[in-house]
């Protein structure tokens, strides 16, 4: 059921039911405040009259629970909904007809949107996407900055944070102009959900323990600490400073070490190559960029095996135009036939053929690499093929190698029957027959 409740009051206004036939999980104003959405886990998004008490329609598509969902702030008859069927869908609330689908590859967790309604989050497994609603819902970036999935997304008033809260126990803070990572808050149990109070200052989090954690934020603590500085008394003596020559520069630059003394060793701090930082900072675009660029092939596989281990390796790979997909593709081709890294490069090509086929044939270029490329995997298995074909030849030759060098049934009788008969010599020189039996 469905109830609309009167803040002031708490008295119950409206009761809206008898559609659904299982739990409601997401229930959303419209932008007029004239109709309700409820997503429930029938499969189904329901829209409600408000002021008529009644069921407008019911929106069927999804093929799971229906968990996440909002009324587009560009237009009130934009509605979409995610489901645990990964998927998210666009609806026309005038046709009553999906408009476009968005996949993941785990279940929709969360969505939100920007004031405008051209950008929208959706939040599945540990990763967030940003699509562009304007420019045809094009996937503009993905966030994986969380170890385990997240679970809620919320944006602060002046919406240039965004708030993420994950199954990992933690929320972490990115700046919507650049989406880097500003802050990360931990806590002692996975956090179900995160809020923002409309003045900016308490943070609101609900955890799977059952605890509710509230943060406030102190606005004017610069203010406060520049008045108590400015309340200490006046001091009107102060420290003389030393003269700055080269003699106090180099004092203690002839004294030498005792035997009590301890010796202290500094060691230089070794740099992080550019790939490294960027994997530290969960720039994996970027990250495999610096590696392309090192051209040290078993840097480029280490980095893939990284990105598939931790499940986003299709982050890397999507979102490539002509300039910067040539040099991933010239590395495939390059080390295809290589057996050390055959297996890493045939995973990576099939999710590059999987993310750019619909672009086959608008640049000659990548469409001579991926000639090119379709030529090496044919070398590879026609060379697997040889392979196979001489190992039957060879295991032929040994089974009758074998077969030939075993004795029979009858000479194995013929050996048993014969007494045995130990000589004079073989009694007094058992090593000398060892010997020769084995020469």
């Amino acid at each position: 059921m469905i109830r609309v409740f009167d803040a002031h009051s708490r008295s119950v206004l409206r009761t809206f039911g008898d559609v659904h036939k299982r739990p409601i999980r997401v229930t959303r104003f419209s932008t007029n405040n004239h109709h309700i959405m409820a997503g429930s886990d029938d499969c189904t998004v329901t829209g409600w009259d408000l002021q008529g008490q009644s069921n407008l329609f019911t929106l069927s598509g999804h093929k799971d629970q229906v968990r996440a969902g909002l009324v587009s702030p560009a237009s009130e008859n934009v509605w979409i909904s995610g489901s645990h069927d990964h998927t998210i869908k666009v609806w026309d609330t005038r046709s009553l007809e999906c408009l476009a689908t968005l996949e993941h590859q785990a279940p929709i967790e969360d969505i939100v949107a920007l004031p405008g309604g051209g950008i929208i989050l959706s939040a599945a497994g540990n990763e967030v996407k940003i699509w562009d609603v304007v420019g045809g819902f094009r996937l503009l970036d993905t966030l994986s900055a969380h170890q385990k999935a997240v679970t809620s997304l919320s944006y602060d008033p002046s919406r240039s944070r965004l708030f993420t809260s994950s199954l990992d126990s933690t929320v972490k803070v990115f700046d919507t102009n650049t989406y880097k990572i500003l802050h990360v808050i931990k806590y002692p149990a996975p956090i179900l959900s995160v809020g923002i109070s409309p003045s900016n200052t308490h943070l609101v989090t609900g955890m799977s323990d059952g605890m509710l954690s509230i943060r406030h934020r102190v606005v004017k603590l610069q203010e406060e600490v520049k008045s108590k500085s400015f309340a200490q008394p006046y001091q009107t003596k102060s420290k003389e400073l030393p003269v700055i020559n080269r003699a106090y520069l180099m004092r203690g630059q002839d004294s030498t070490a005792t035997s009590s003394d301890y010796k202290i060793e500094r060691t230089k701090r070794q740099k992080l190559r550019r790939y490294d930082i960027h994997l530290k900072k969960f720039q994996y675009k970027k990250a495999l960029d610096a590696a392309l660029d090192v051209k040290d092939p078993l840097v480029v596989c280490s980095l893939f095996e990284e990105f598939i281990r931790r499940n986003a390796l299709v982050v890397p790979l999507s979102g490539r135009n002509e300039v910067t997909l040539k040099p991933l593709l010239q590395f495939c081709v390059a080390y295809m036939r290589n057996p050390r890294y055959t297996s890493t490069i045939l995973t990576v090509s099939n999710h590059i053929l999987d993310l750019y086929a619909p672009t086959i044939g608008l640049s000659p270029t990548i469409d001579k690499l991926f000639v090119n490329l379709q030529s090496k995997v044919n070398h590879e298995i026609e060379f697997h093929k040889q392979m196979t074909s001489l190992m039957g030849i060879f295991e032929a030759l040994f089974a009758s190698n074998f077969k030939a060098s075993a004795p029979s049934a009858q000479q194995l009788q013929e050996q048993q029957q014969q007494p045995q008969q130990q000589s004079l010599h073989d009694l007094q020189l058992p090593q000398l027959k060892a010997t020769e039996e084995t020469a």
